[in-house]
C-alpha cells in the first residue's frame, strides 16, 4: 500500500499531496515501537511519508470512528483489507461499508494476510 501511495503521488495531479501512514494500536505503550517500525519501513523503501500512530480510547472502540476522526477529510484513503471468510461475506461487506462510509474517496487493497511489514504482531 505504501508503494501504491508513493506511485499515486508521482502523478502530476497528486504531486503536492502529503502521504501519511496511520497505524492504530490498542494501548499507548505500543506507540514508540509502532512509530519506529513505520519509520524503518519508510526509510527502507525510501518513501517520504508521515508516520502517525494513534490509540483506541477503549478496546471496543469501533474502527470506523477512528477512520472518520483521522482520515475523514483526506482526499484519498488507501485501506488494507483481509481475505473474506467463506460463509461470512455479508458480515464482511457490512464491516467494510462501516469503514468507508465516513471517508471521501477510498481505495481498498486486499492483503494476502502473509507477514506483518510493520512488525507489530
Amino acid at each position: 500500500m505504501l508503494l501504491l501511495a508513493h506511485l499515486i503521488s508521482q502523478h502530476e495531479a497528486w504531486s503536492d499531496v502529503r502521504v501519511r501512514v496511520l497505524r492504530i494500536v490498542d494501548n499507548p505503550e505500543g506507540i514508540p515501537q509502532a512509530e519506529e517500525n513505520i519509520q524503518k519501513l519508510l526509510d527502507d523503501m525510501r518513501i517520504s511519508a508521515e508516520a502517525t500512530v494513534v490509540t483506541r480510547n477503549h478496546p471496543e472502540q469501533p474502527m470506523h470512528e477512528l477512520l472518520s476522526k483521522y482520515s475523514g477529510e483526506t482526499d484519498l484513503t488507501i485501506l488494507g483489507i483481509g481475505p473474506v471468510v467463506e460463509g461470512q461475506e455479508m458480515d464482511f461487506a457490512k464491516k467494510i461499508q462501516s469503514f468507508v462510509e465516513p471517508l471521501v474517496t477510498v481505495l481498498l487493497v486486499r492483503s494476502s494476510g502473509r507477514g506483518d511489514l510493520l512488525g507489530t504482531h
